[in-house]
């Protein structure tokens, strides 16, 4: 490896290596705007995407979060009358009047499906099913096939097109040029990716952010985060880095509405969760070992790629997203602004110091201040 390409190399930031500073403010966070845009024709209310993970979200749970405001993409691990079925349901669905605006879309629900970024065939018939929104799900956008899937894919459908996931400024263009709604960002980020592990490739999440709003903001294009988040904070500091909207898994997992198996651990209740496992990584039948081939023919293939994990049952959605809602308030209050767009002027950060980090997972291990 030459010097040069290590002189070029970056420093990185995660969300725990920074923190916004408090800022001059004034009023009560209940009124405090979370109205957002989460691609180039459609706005949410509530600033909050389910993870397209199938131990996440399926029609019950999308059908919760649009309640609320938010959006749930339902993910493509299932057959794909299936999945038109789950986005006919949540399209249809007509929400009761409570307190929180739900993400409409006509009559009913705005509905979001996941799906391959060169599976054409897909793309339409979710589209025709009521889909307004797809996510084009890959770890590697910039693939050439990719491109030009997703190149396919806009000129036969009209729907808001999302792409990723995206880490860098001329990726994001590149996708914007093809005509792209929305951009994904996040790598390697998520509790139950492990890419930055197998393949060694990804970045942190804050930096990614910070590169790919730099492109796009000059062509109003909206940036989603995508993984990184452990806490309603990291939600409030990737709105603060310029995201509009923050997508979330494993926080998510243990609600009522998600699908993942529930069980119990040392008399507590859990529901398990895991990550996703992308058919590009998989090992498929005959590898061209034969000692290998003989030991797959009855045994399970080693997992390549994402991890298995379990979280704690935490109720109806609703609470969750309460809870939320409240901290985000909070969070763009402290930092002087009452929306996120005022949030993208007013914030500002400092570096985490080691200490302050030692600091704060002291105070998580003792479970208070």
């Amino acid at each position: 490896m030459s010097m040069s390409r290590w002189t070029r190399a970056i420093p990185t930031f995660a969300f725990d290596d920074i923190t916004l500073l408090p800022r001059p403010n004034e009023g009560a966070p209940e009124g405090i705007s979370l109205l957002t845009r989460v691609s180039r024709r459609y706005e949410l209310p509530f600033p909050v995407l389910s993870a397209a993970m199938p131990s996440v979200i399926e029609a019950a749970m999308a059908v919760a979060i649009g309640e609320f405001g938010g959006l749930g993409v339902l993910h493509r691990f299932m057959a794909l009358d299936q999945q038109c079925a789950m986005i006919r349901e949540v399209a249809a669905h007509v929400p009761a009047p409570v307190l929180p605006t739900p993400a409409r879309a006509g009559g009913g629900l705005l509905a979001a499906a996941s799906c391959d970024p060169r599976d054409v065939e897909r793309a339409t018939r979710l589209a025709a099913a009521g889909a307004r929104l797809l996510f084009l799900d890959t770890p590697n956008p910039d693939n050439a096939e990719v491109a030009a899937g997703v190149a396919r894919i806009r000129r036969a459908t009209d729907v808001d097109l999302v792409i990723g996931s995206v880490v860098n400024g001329e990726t994001a263009r590149r996708y914007i040029d093809i005509g792209v709604d929305a951009i994904k960002v996040g790598l390697g980020a998520g509790a139950l990716c492990s890419i930055r592990r197998s393949a060694g490739v990804g970045l942190a999440q804050a930096t990614a952010l910070v590169r790919v709003v730099e492109a796009t903001a000059p062509h109003d294009v909206p940036v989603i985060s995508d993984g990184g988040v452990r806490c309603p904070g990291d939600i409030v500091k990737a709105l603060a880095l310029g995201a509009s909207s923050v997508m979330v898994g494993s926080m998510l997992a243990g609600c009522d509405e998600a699908p993942g198996e529930s069980f119990e651990r040392d008399g507590r209740p859990m529901k398990r969760i895991s990550g996703l496992r992308l058919a590009d990584f998989e090992l498929a039948l005959p590898t061209g070992y034969p000692a290998v081939d003989a030991h797959l023919r009855s045994h399970p293939a080693p997992r390549v790629e994402g991890l298995d994990g379990a979280a704690p049952a935490s109720g109806p959605c609703h609470l969750t997203l309460l809870a939320w809602m409240r901290s985000i308030r909070v969070g763009l209050q402290m930092s002087g602004a009452r929306s996120i767009r005022e949030l993208w002027s007013t914030a500002e950060f400092a570096v985490a110091s080691v200490a302050e980090l030692s600091e704060l997972a002291g105070r998580e291990r003792r479970g208070g201040a």
